[in-house]
């Protein structure tokens, strides 16, 4: 929530709605509400793996759950990356937070791993050193930081306006970016996204 407030009350935001050409190559706005759909659920999946991932820290117990819950997640956030990638490489907001959600994505695989060996059971971690703590409170830490990460992905792709082809003037503004020495948006210029 507090997340959203700061998105909310960023200047991007304020400076009004991001708009995207829409194209030959494939991008339209049924591409967009596909993503939308697509990232919501994402949010949904990641959410369920943060609560097994609590129910596992705090009581040992559907440990195979968790990880077989894992794999969905992961696919789920690979085809979000693969889909920025092959329709919205054009908005580098969405598309950039998509990267830095999959790099997110592999630290918390490593720390997954980590965590898996710092259970009790497995005795591979002395509950005496600081690893059997610090690296599962890292673990659910970086998995509640790529909730927020998709949600922010998921209300940046809600915001964006897909303007038709033949509407779209050769000088329109694919972003309202404030620029870091005025306070005057910056109009930025799309091709059909070659």
């Amino acid at each position: 929530m507090i997340s959203l407030i700061a998105v909310f009350n960023s200047r991007r935001w304020t400076l009004g709605r991001p708009k995207v050409k829409e194209n030959s190559l494939g991008f339209s706005a049924a591409h967009l509400r596909s993503f939308v759909k697509l990232t919501t659920l994402a949010v949904g999946v990641i959410y369920v793996q943060l609560i097994l991932g609590a129910v596992v820290r705090h009581t040992n117990q559907y440990v195979y759950l968790h990880i077989t819950f894992a794999m969905v997640a992961s696919v789920t956030i690979l085809y979000v990356f693969l889909r920025s990638k092959q329709r919205l490489t054009q908005v580098t907001r969405i598309h950039s937070m998509a990267k830095l959600i999959l790099a997110f994505l592999g630290f918390q695989i490593c720390l997954g791993i980590g965590s898996w060996l710092a259970l009790p059971d497995m005795s591979y971690v002395s509950p005496d050193s600081p690893a059997f703590f610090l690296v599962p409170t890292m673990h659910q830490a970086l998995g509640a930081l790529i909730l927020v990460a998709m949600v922010i992905l998921n209300t940046r792709a809600r915001r964006l306006v897909v303007v038709p082809e033949d509407q779209w003037p050769d000088s329109a503004v694919l972003a309202a970016q404030p620029s870091e020495k005025s306070s005057t948006p910056q109009t930025v210029s799309v091709g059909d996204g070659s």
